[in-house]
């Protein structure tokens, strides 16, 4: 299996961690996701985005003409790797149809209700109408969210990691960078639901696969502040503030 995927990109590093979380074989292929020439259009199905991953197409499988076969999206290609790899290292989707249906939920959820609302925040004016709803729409998404974790944890359902707690964590990650360095905001730390998120925080921060995606790379979190100076200057993507 390939991991085409771009350093930055807190998307691809959802995939990332869970290909380490599950300790599955796989070569890392560093791409500029903006470069969209007709090969990585190919490969990427049109959506010219990382994480895309590709396989070797099984034998008998004709649907994509004898090729490899490739498939992008962060959401869906951890569900691959669940279904492929179930049973190595930790499920990412629970035990039971419901507790997957669940952390479905939750990730949908936070593609709709926290995730777009985090750019927006980082794309704002500092005192400007914009940023303060952001901020409340971003920390009632995280409120929910955290009401609905597992009271003990730390993660999200318990103590041991699963697939929501892989689709937030490196969004958190960034709002804990990027957030207090480009419009001096930092997520509140009174209340229950705030102490509960940030056990949660503590936890995955010391997360192996976070850190050998994120912070164990050598002046992370410089270039990760470079990287992202063209979004707090209000450019960069466009589909990322969209909410569903």
């Amino acid at each position: 299996m390939k991991l085409y995927s771009a350093w930055y990109c807190p998307f691809a590093q959802r995939t990332w961690m869970a290909l380490k979380h599950k300790g599955i074989d796989f070569d890392y292929v560093e791409i500029d996701p903006y470069d969209k020439t007709d090969e990585w259009m190919l490969l990427s199905r049109g959506a010219g985005q990382v994480p895309v991953i590709s396989i070797k197409n099984p034998v008998g499988n004709s649907g994509n003409g004898g090729a490899d076969f490739t498939l992008p999206d962060s959401n869906r290609t951890m569900e691959y790797i669940e279904t492929a790899y179930r049973g190595t290292g930790t499920n990412l989707y629970g035990n039971t149809p419901l507790e997957t249906a669940d952390i479905k939920y939750w990730q949908d959820y936070m593609g709709g209700k926290i995730i777009p609302y985090f750019y927006r925040l980082l794309k704002a004016p500092v005192g400007s109408e914009a940023l303060e709803e952001a901020r409340t729409m971003l920390e009632a998404g995280l409120t929910k969210l955290t009401d609905a974790m597992d009271a003990t944890g730390p993660y999200f359902s318990g103590d041991t990691v699963n697939a929501v707690d892989i689709s937030l964590a490196p969004f958190m990650l960034r709002t804990k960078i990027l957030l207090p360095h480009y419009k001096t905001y930092d997520l509140p730390s009174n209340g229950a639901t705030w102490q509960r998120l940030n056990k949660w925080w503590q936890a995955m921060a010391d997360f192996g696969p976070l850190k050998d995606t994120s912070t164990g790379i050598e002046g992370f979190e410089e270039r990760i502040i470079e990287t992202y100076a063209v979004y707090a200057d209000g450019g960069g993507q466009k589909d990322v503030e969209n909410v569903s």
